[in-house]
């Protein structure tokens, strides 16, 4: 390269700003045209090129270059459905531009973690509608969406049940209803043991009409953790085990891919029937306790719908005065837990007790529960108040 004198040019092309921090290198910085390698979040960048024909004076000037980063692309969420507060990993390329939001159509992503330029962890956003759910990447680069449905994201209706029994002549029913005038509910129930395990468990599917003609599901008595339904519209169906064998318990999910509502329903022979309401994940609740020794007592169960493990503190107040703790850590995801107050609170004298039990979840998680006083007496079988703290 040559100026108007036909001398040589000698150029070299340097950042106005150089800091390590920059990450930027320039290619071929002794050229008349010079590119560079810069990382998405470059933003602005001044360049300063010098000429210099070895007679007159170093001839600089400044140009300024924008880096725009790439425009997002989501390939694929994983897990394709999951309820709010779970966590699904988005894969997909530019993800590391900056200024990173996700939406799940309208709501806001939580605890959005961008690993890397191709990888987002995002937990699942309350209040949204069950069904396909459109997922949208937004960066410094631009959007991108992940249509919902198959292929994309799909938002689980999941209710629980922190407790059910079966076996010795107790019998459970899961009654779910489709309020919808239009659409179909289809979903599944799984039994859980203690560990969060699938618990095999003898039952029938039943609708809401004599001849049964309303489910399309499996009819007939089966032995299975995990029963598939299908609900049409302004039905219900009742999925009910058999109370055979030695009693066991544990708890119960139902996932389902559109709004559904439910109750669970006790029968213990010799003692009654009580029905129970959904229990809906809290961080922490209070219920009344009771317990007289040899006549009354009140019953905790606990699920854990949590993904990971959870920690849960006890305590026992009467009067306005906390009287006895006690804690259980570790506690598993999907895990079941089902002790009277007397099993909690061992070391405590409780066979004369009328009080308040609080539970709180360690970390901002949460669990469902289900407490029940059960009595001596037939009939003296009831389900009591799950109230969250504020």
């Amino acid at each position: 390269m040559e100026d108007l004198d036909q001398d040589p040019l000698t150029v070299l092309w340097t950042l106005e700003e150089a800091t390590p921090e920059n990450e930027i290198t320039i290619n071929n910085a002794t050229s008349a045209v010079a590119t560079f390698t810069a990382p998405h979040d470059a933003g602005s960048l001044t360049f300063l090129p010098c000429a210099d024909d070895g007679r007159a004076l170093e001839v600089c000037d400044t140009t300024d270059v924008s880096v725009i980063p790439p425009a997002p692309t989501i390939l694929s969420s994983s897990p394709g459905s999951a309820p709010a507060g779970n966590h699904i990993t988005l894969n997909g390329t530019g993800f590391a531009a900056g200024n990173v939001e996700v939406f799940f159509d309208v709501s806001q992503g939580l605890d959005i973690t961008v690993q890397d330029d191709s990888t987002i962890l995002v937990t699942v956003p309350p209040g949204l509608p069950p069904g396909p759910v459109d997922i949208t990447v937004s960066t410094a680069g631009g959007s991108a969406t992940l249509p919902g449905g198959q292929g994309g994201f799909n938002h689980e209706k999941r209710l629980y049940f922190a407790q059910f029994g079966n076996g010795d002549g107790t019998t459970t029913d899961v009654v779910l209803t489709n309020a919808s005038a239009v659409e179909s509910v289809s979903g599944r129930a799984d039994f859980l043991d203690d560990g969060g395990l699938p618990l095999p468990v003898g039952t029938t599917t039943t609708g809401d009409d004599e001849d049964n003609d309303l489910i399309t599901g499996p009819l007939s008595f089966q032995i299975a953790s995990s029963v598939p339904f299908l609900i049409p519209p302004l039905s219900a169906a009742t999925i009910s085990t058999d109370g055979q064998g030695e009693l066991v318990a544990g708890s119960v999910v139902v996932t389902a891919d559109r709004n559904l509502g439910g109750v669970i329903r006790f029968r213990i022979s010799g003692v009654g029937s009580a029905g129970v309401d959904e229990s809906k994940p809290l961080e922490g609740f209070i219920t009344p306790v009771r317990r007289k020794l040899g006549v009354i007592n009140t019953g905790v169960g606990i699920h854990n719908p949590e993904s990971e493990a959870i920690s849960l503190r006890f305590k026992l107040r009467r009067g306005g005065q906390q009287v006895a703790q006690s804690s259980r850590p570790n506690f598993p995801p999907g895990g079941h837990l089902a002790l009277f107050i007397d099993e909690i609170f061992c070391s405590t004298d409780t066979d004369d007790f009328n009080g308040i039990l609080v539970v709180e979840v360690d970390d901002a998680k949460k669990a469902a529960a289900t407490v029940l006083e059960l009595g001596s007496g037939t009939g003296e079988f009831t389900s009591l108040p799950v109230q969250p703290l504020e």
